[in-house]
């Protein structure tokens, strides 16, 4: 567990709750196709909140997969991304599994 507090936003974070193998929540999100590129480098700056991969870049269409344990840092970072960057769409779903 990564000891330190940290913002997200306006929002503090003390520590980012350790990874557990098991389900994600995956995050399918349309935005200006010429953030991608800054949406990932931000997210690399949270190391270890989440991955984004990158599925229609023409289109803009960007997917997150999270685990559950760090949903509340990933939801602040989308918030506070909303100030910055038009997003268009978000959709969520919890039964996106990347086990072994």
């Amino acid at each position: 567990m990564v000891e330190r507090d940290f913002f997200v936003g306006k929002k503090r974070f003390s520590s980012i709750p350790e990874y557990k193998d098991g389900d994600t929540i995956t995050y399918l999100i349309t935005l200006d196709p010429k953030e991608i590129c800054y949406i990932q480098a931000l997210l690399e700056g949270y190391e270890g909140v989440g991955i984004m991969r990158t599925r229609d870049g023409d289109k803009g269409i960007v997917e997150f997969w999270i685990p559950p344990s760090r949903k509340d840092i990933f939801e602040a970072f989308i918030e506070s991304l909303k100030k910055e960057v038009t997003i268009y769409s978000i959709k969520i779903t919890e039964d996106h599994y990347l086990g072994p």
